[in-house]
């Protein structure tokens, strides 16, 4: 049997860990950004745009709810 307290630990992270989900995803398009950085300066693309399709390219592939 599992004590209330166990579980409350556990469905608090769990919710944490869904709630982190778009945050760790942010921060792999800009690490994936960040490699191409110089070819999106000298093409002057916008950084923000490309950050929202690669984004939406990505929930889309993994099957993600944000």
């Amino acid at each position: 049997m599992v004590s209330k307290e166990q579980l409350l630990q556990e469905a608090e992270q769990i919710i944490l860990d869904e709630l982190m989900v778009e945050d760790r995803l942010n921060e792999e398009i800009r690490e994936l950004l960040k490699k191409y950085e110089s070819e999106i300066e000298r093409s002057k693309l916008d950084y923000r745009k490309l950050f929202e399709m690669t984004k939406q390219k990505l929930v889309k592939q993994r099957n993600l709810v944000l």
